[in-house]
């Protein structure tokens, strides 16, 4: 894959510009500050055609060819990118690196932007922004339906996302499943991390 090429499950800086403006924010400055804030927090994975890294303390140089690149290139705030080609370039007193090309996980973006996307009107959203919104929220009410007919299960998270894999299919994905596990969690406190409810 080139780095003008898009892979699926993988989106271009610049559809990820336009993304950011069809939710509303036009300024490139904030789009910019959302994903280095996720990516380095590892919630968005990013792939570059190719990194370049030097350290002028240590006095090297090094090249990575195509890949994920770190969370580490994204955490300092001198991170720039350029939106057309998606060249990703960042420098602090002794470091300096540079990402060609760079792409980001279509999966992260929208669970990263799922609040966002509720309050979008449906006819500005992308039909798999949609569908994986919509799959989110319909695995979600099962849960709660779940939860409450099933107060005295002894099943765990994995029994759950296994059945949801079955009911869902492609539609979910295990990060879409995570998401609303963790939403409906929230709201039944009883639980424990497993899925169980906890013993009195």
């Amino acid at each position: 894959m080139t780095k003008s090429q898009s892979a699926p499950g993988w989106v271009r800086a610049t559809d990820v510009l336009r993304l950011f403006a069809s939710l509303g924010v036009e300024s490139e400055d904030r789009a910019l500050k959302i994903l280095r804030r996720n990516a380095a927090a590892g919630h968005l994975h990013t792939w570059a055609a190719a990194l370049r890294f030097s350290d002028r303390l240590k006095n090297c140089q090094r090249t990575h060819e195509a890949g994920l690149l770190p969370a580490e290139a994204w955490m300092d705030e001198s991170v720039r990118i350029d939106w057309l080609t998606g060249d990703l370039s960042g420098f602090t007193y002794w470091q300096t690196w540079h990402a060609d090309g760079v792409q980001f996980s279509e999966d992260d973006l929208i669970l990263i932007l799922n609040l966002k996307l509720k309050s979008t009107p449906p006819a500005d959203r992308s039909p798999r922004a949609q569908s994986v919104s919509a799959a989110i929220h319909e695995c979600e009410k099962w849960l709660r339906e779940r939860f409450r007919d099933d107060q005295t299960s002894a099943w765990k998270r994995g029994d759950f996302r296994d059945e949801a894999e079955v009911k869902f299919g492609d539609r979910l994905s295990g990060r879409g499943f995570s998401c609303a596990w963790s939403a409906v969690t929230k709201e039944f406190p009883e639980r424990s991390k497993a899925g169980a409810p906890r013993k009195s």
